[in-house]
């Protein structure tokens, strides 16, 4: 096809270019018609033509938005599902969350992947997952040595933003308490170096070194010194004492002084200094000078001032030149009119002299305005008809065009100019939605199945030595394994703890064979106590306010007799559930008897919050 072929020769049709193109079983330098993207605006549009095939984002790639109805939509929605808000708020029978797996690991070793690497979560056989951490760790007895690499448990501390009495008494045992920025109270003795800024009320008397920057002072007794100069008072002359100053705005100029300008900004205040005109002050005359100076110009000012503000209240302006020209006014030539231009969104009608011409006319002036002179509408109403009679069997080759603007191309939000299209079904990436939308499931109502239920493979960090991270509070971070792919956790409850010894009988006689722990109870999961004599002891297990096992009144008898009519020995098996706890947090478990036998006790329990 010819380049620029014009439509409807001789009655000014429109023109129709072509780009001469080389493709697969043809020949080069044919001419093609092709369908491309249009960007830009009207009088300046740039043609890019449609990129086909996989590729990078270009002028070329035409910006589509899925159909409704497209499968990948759904796999989508479903996908999104899971995606929390932060607060957002989750119910358990129709919130969503995507399902995850971990690789099952009988028996853990060492990974191959090196401490930083991502790594997947590890179940047991049973699914149980393998963790580390939970704070555990040796418990050591008072003055035990401890090894190069001890392991411990955490110390926990109380929040007391504001010290005050305690109620044990000296000797007790108590919690540590800190402030509410975790810092530890501690009383300092003897010297003590301050670094950095220190907020303090004065009490008494100070003895103050060298200070370097002081923010705020209240009062001032007597100030004789500034910068290490005696200040100088009353009058008298310019010193290496005398204060540099500024007069208030407010300020009462003495009669003698009455020329003197006001400097500086601010009123009389209390914080106002009294200072006094040294009588050398050569500025004194200057300042006289300058007053006479502004008595003449203000006048003159006052008189440019009262014309603006009639001019502005109605009085008007008497313009007489514009760009330096005179203005002209009435009729006249071209040349001395003044140039113009009509809104294009103007409403009202343009009226022209048709005087001695044959009516309006539209010349071309340069090569960048209008290109034709047309006479009547005949050529343009032909070149219509023509687009008119394109059909099924008659079609023309045109950019897709909505709303007079171009398609979109590149990449962007969906739009009117974005073409509606759907996916292929047989495209891989509605393959790849579909599985990834199998991992999400409604808790509470989908069921596993073993062949069937798909999910993500948790993955997670290793790391051999856990440390702080660089993250804040709030932010997401991952998941950390140890060196064999153990989850590092922090339980509510502390690990399980094991003890055992000897009460000393009394008559009555109390001892504490689990100690108070600040803000956790005590759970007992199995109890063993045995008795040491043939004389029955009564004993009972209490936290000082509340009966937890047997009490004063119906008591468990220990005793060593040949009758049976005592019990040797009293044991509760191991209950991971535990069998009783602590009414409140930091109460002891006691042992309470009634006779001076020892009593041999045994007992496993864990800290609960």
């Amino acid at each position: 096809m010819a380049d620029n072929l014009q439509l409807n020769v001789g009655a000014d049709g429109g023109i129709l270019a072509s780009a001469t193109l080389t493709f697969s079983g043809d020949e080069a330098g044919v001419q093609l018609c092709g369908c491309g993207i249009l960007s830009g605006s009207e009088g300046s549009w740039t043609f890019s033509q449609f990129v086909g095939g996989a590729g990078a984002v270009a002028a070329g790639v035409q910006r589509v938005t899925l159909a409704s109805n497209d499968p990948a939509v759904v796999s989508l929605q479903l996908i999104d599902d899971a995606v929390y808000a932060d607060d957002a708020p989750f119910t358990l029978t129709s919130s969503k969350v995507m399902a995850g797996g971990a690789i099952r690991d009988d028996s853990l070793s060492a990974l191959a992947a090196v401490e930083g690497d991502v790594v997947p979560l590890r179940v047991g056989s049973t699914g149980a997952l393998h963790v580390t951490g939970a704070g555990g760790g040796t418990q050591y007895a008072v003055d035990a040595a401890l090894g190069a690499t001890p392991t411990g448990t955490l110390v926990v501390a109380i929040r007391d933003d504001a010290l005050s009495g305690l109620t044990p008494v000296e000797g007790d045992a108590i919690g540590i308490r800190v402030d509410a920025n975790g810092a530890l109270w501690v009383i300092p003795s003897g010297t003590t170096t301050v670094s950095g800024t220190v907020a303090a009320t004065q009490s008494g008397t100070w003895n103050v070194g060298t200070v370097t920057t002081v923010t705020t002072v209240s009062t001032v007794t007597n100030l004789a010194q500034l910068g290490g100069q005696a200040i100088a008072m009353g009058t008298g002359a310019r010193t290496a004492g005398t204060q540099r100053v500024t007069i208030a705005t407010d300020d009462v100029v003495p009669v003698t002084n009455a020329a003197l300008a006001v400097v500086g900004e601010g009123v009389i205040t209390g914080a106002t200094l009294r200072v006094t005109q040294a009588t050398d002050d050569d500025g004194v005359a200057h300042l006289a000078a300058i007053a006479g100076y502004l008595d003449v110009e203000v006048a003159a000012i006052v008189t440019a001032v009262q014309l603006l503000d009639n001019a502005i209240s109605g009085s008007g302006f008497n313009i007489t030149q514009l760009g330096g020209a005179a203005v002209p006014i009435g009729a006249g030539t071209e040349a001395a009119a003044i140039r113009i231009t009509l809104a294009d969104n103007s409403t009202g009608t343009l009226t022209v002299d048709t005087t001695g011409t044959s009516g309006l006319e539209v010349v071309q002036v340069t090569a960048a305005d209008l290109n034709m002179t047309e006479a009547s509408a005949s050529a343009i109403k032909t070149a219509v008809e023509v687009m008119d009679d394109w059909d099924e069997t008659n079609r023309a080759k045109v950019n897709l065009i909505a709303g007079q603007a171009g398609i979109a191309a590149g990449a962007g939000a969906v739009g009117v100019t974005v073409p509606r299209t759907t996916l292929a079904s047989d495209d891989p990436a509605v393959a790849a939605l579909e599985l990834i939308d199998n991992t999400v499931v409604v808790l509470g109502t989908a069921t596993y199945s073993e062949a069937t239920t798909s999910g993500n493979v948790v993955g997670a960090v290793r790391n051999d030595d856990l440390a702080t991270l660089g993250d804040t509070d709030n932010e997401i971070v991952p998941l950390q394994t140890n060196s064999e792919g153990a989850l590092y956790t922090t339980a509510c409850a502390s690990e399980t703890k094991r003890a055992s010894g000897v009460a000393a009988g009394g008559a009555p006689g109390t001892d504490d064979i689990v100690a108070a722990v600040g803000s956790r109870k005590i759970r007992i999961l199995d109890l063993g106590l045995f008795a040491t004599s043939a004389t029955p002891n009564n004993v009972f297990l209490d936290n000082v306010d509340n009966d937890l096992l047997f009490n004063t009144a119906n008591p468990l008898p220990l005793a060593i007799d040949a009758d049976a009519d005592n019990v040797a020995g009293f044991v509760l098996p191991f209950n991971p559930g535990g069998w009783f706890e602590t009414d409140t947090v930091n109460e002891a478990v006691t042992l309470n008897s009634s006779a001076a036998q020892d009593i041999a006790w045994t007992i496993t329990y864990i800290e609960v919050p």
